[in-house]
């Protein structure tokens, strides 16, 4: 390697570590029919300890089908059956029957017309957003400010008109739309769900201001869907209004503890991002036994509340339990984030509560802003409301003993 990219290298380590971000990776080795527990590697955060075994408290595999023997068994018969990679993009021949009958159900679960599966919510946001770029040359796009990085990192590299409103503020999103010349076409991208902070979007609100301003809605329900609203189809289905939005986003990675992003829509929008979208075309598809696993999993959500109603009980006792002892919490849905403040603080609280057999991982900068570092805590129907008692005991006291405010 060349002296003169190494130096740069170094530079931009040294701001990281300034950062107080860790360069390791820790290994979660998770086994079927354990969750909630699973042996977490040696990291430099935590602890100094090689393996341990400990509680996962922070896992977006929300209701624990990642380990559910349906979801695996489908997974396995396919795989028999069908090898283990799709064999290229979906243009060049990597479209297995596993993927249309994925995307099949996906749309029959938004009562949409079409369904577009990608390898990840990133790539799903990706390709969308930039097709309505494309459909759009002269828009402006509208995106509240927390939305999720994937969606934001479409507008780095672009030309596109953006605006910026604050967070769930839908007063300020009407500013930003007064603001417009007239005539302007806009596109308002927002989540239903946002993951950092644990609450929930005005949908009802942003629908009317983009009803009276004509604006194309796109709606990531990416932490909400297989969590909330009928069959799992999210907050907007929840809320009786889903069919009123342009596109909804939604991901097979957390609730659904498989893998992919999807895009739920009119077939021509559809269309427009499986031939438009680069994050779509030049990527090899998922394998199809991942595929079959998304759509397993899908399945039985949309048969069983069993999981959904599990994970809201826990999520709010949860909840009350840390407030009723004074622990700053955020949000109101199944994501509960502790704020903490500090990075150094977080990490801190972070390495004591593994200490005392919990596992959740800090959450700093970047990800967040400067001096509003977390712990974000996801309860899953795996956990029971004794593990909840003691987590939330080992918090306080871990709180009292940094000192915390």
């Amino acid at each position: 390697m060349p002296q003169w990219l190494d130096i740069r290298i170094e530079k931009h380590l040294a701001v990281l570590r300034k950062l107080n971000l860790s360069f390791d990776f820790v290994e979660v080795q998770k086994q079927v029919d354990a969750a909630p527990m699973a042996q977490v590697s040696q990291n430099s955060h935590v602890a100094d300890r090689k393996s341990l075994n400990l509680e996962i408290w922070c896992s977006n595999d929300y209701l624990a089908m990642g380990q559910n023997p349906l979801v695996a068994e489908a997974a396995i018969n396919v795989l028999k059956t069908f090898g283990v990679g799709s064999g290229g993009g979906r243009h060049a021949g990597g479209t297995n029957p596993e993927h249309v009958k994925l995307e099949r159900e996906i749309a029959d679960l938004h009562s949409r017309e079409a369904a577009l599966l990608c390898n990840s919510g990133y790539a799903a946001n990706d390709a969308a957003i930039r097709t309505l770029m494309q459909l759009i040359p002269n828009g402006t796009f509208v995106i509240d400010e927390l939305s999720h990085a994937s969606m934001r990192e479409c507008f780095r590299r672009s030309s596109a008109r953006l605006e910026v409103f604050l967070h769930n503020d839908v007063a300020d999103l009407r500013r930003k739309l007064e603001s417009l010349p007239k005539g302007t076409r806009a596109v308002i991208l927002f989540e239903s769900i946002y993951g950092m902070e644990g609450d929930l979007a005005p949908l009802r609100q942003i629908l009317e201001i983009a009803e009276e301003y004509d604006a194309v809605t796109y709606l990531d329900e990416v932490h909400a869907v297989a969590c909330r609203g009928p069959e799992g189809a999210g907050l907007a289905a929840e809320l009786g209004i889903a069919e009123h939005f342009t596109i909804i986003q939604g991901g097979l990675g957390k609730a659904y503890g498989a893998m992919g992003g999807y895009i739920a829509a009119s077939e021509r929008i559809v269309s427009a991002v499986s031939g438009a979208g680069a994050s779509f075309i030049f990527t090899t598809s998922l394998p199809p036994a991942i595929a079959a696993a998304g759509l397993a999993s899908m399945k039985y959500l949309r048969r069983s509340d069993t999981e959904r109603w599990a994970l809201q009980e826990r999520s709010e006792v949860l909840r009350n339990k840390l407030r009723k002892n004074g622990i700053p919490t955020l949000g109101e849905s199944h994501i509960v984030p502790v704020l903490v403040g500090g990075t150094e603080a977080c990490f801190a609280m972070s390495d004591r509560l593994v200490q005392r057999g919990f596992y959740i991982r800090p959450i700093t900068f970047p990800a967040v802003p400067h001096g509003e570092a977390r712990l974000r805590i996801t309860p899953t129907p795996a956990h029971t409301t004794d593990s909840i008692e003691r987590l939330a005991d080992a918090i306080t006291a871990a709180w009292a003993e940094l000192g915390l405010p």
